[in-house]
């Protein structure tokens, strides 16, 4: 929330310290930004701030959370009522517990609203950057059984993204190719998979 507390400041042309070692002039931001819009998008433990965000900062308008880290949750739900914004959730079974999975099974019939999805014979970290910046992760994941290579998880989980945030903001971005539908079909699946994890 502090950086969108920067942002606003940028846009309304006020003085914020640069800490980088440039000359760029923070008043060129001045009413340059559009914050009529704004997601929240957070992997892990991003993702279960993600959902504290959405419940508590009214300045986002949709979150995007990638296999939320829900033990913060374990204990205490009671935000989830307070989450008036859509969001997608997409989440890994080999990360979640069932005790994780029968939590966000209570958001997700809080919020039919939102899109759920689990993408199959992925790994947790499929979900951000570190397979392209970790060789260690790769090996890890090969040998452990996860077989969805990690172009593959990219651009799966770029496009839901894309139609994500091309339908709440009544925009419309690339759509998916023959080659995200065959991935679709391979690896996606939506919220009715809960059930069968959780029985």
């Amino acid at each position: 929330m502090e950086v969108l507390d920067l942002f606003e400041d940028l846009n309304k042309g006020r003085y914020v310290v640069n800490v980088l070692d440039s000359n760029i002039d923070s008043g060129m931001f001045y009413n340059q930004l559009d914050l009529k819009n704004v997601f929240f998008i957070g992997h892990s433990f991003g993702g279960s701030t993600g959902i504290l965000c959405l419940a508590t900062e009214l300045r986002f308008k949709a979150g995007i959370f990638l296999d939320p880290w829900m033990l913060p949750f374990f204990e205490d739900q009671s935000c989830f009522s307070m989450i008036s914004e859509p969001f997608l959730c997409l989440l890994v079974k080999s990360f979640q517990t069932k005790k994780s999975l029968s939590i966000l099974k209570n958001l997700q019939e809080m919020h039919n609203q939102s899109q759920f999805y689990f993408i199959k014979d992925a790994n947790h970290r499929d979900l951000c950057d570190t397979p392209f910046v970790n060789k260690c992760s790769l090996s890890l994941s090969s040998k452990v059984g996860f077989r969805i290579e990690r172009f593959a998880a990219l651009d799966l989980t770029s496009d839901l993204i894309f139609q994500c945030l091309g339908h709440h903001l009544g925009k419309s971005f690339r759509s998916g190719s023959s080659k995200i539908e065959s991935l679709k079909k391979k690896f996606l699946r939506s919220e009715e998979y809960f059930s069968k994890l959780i029985a």
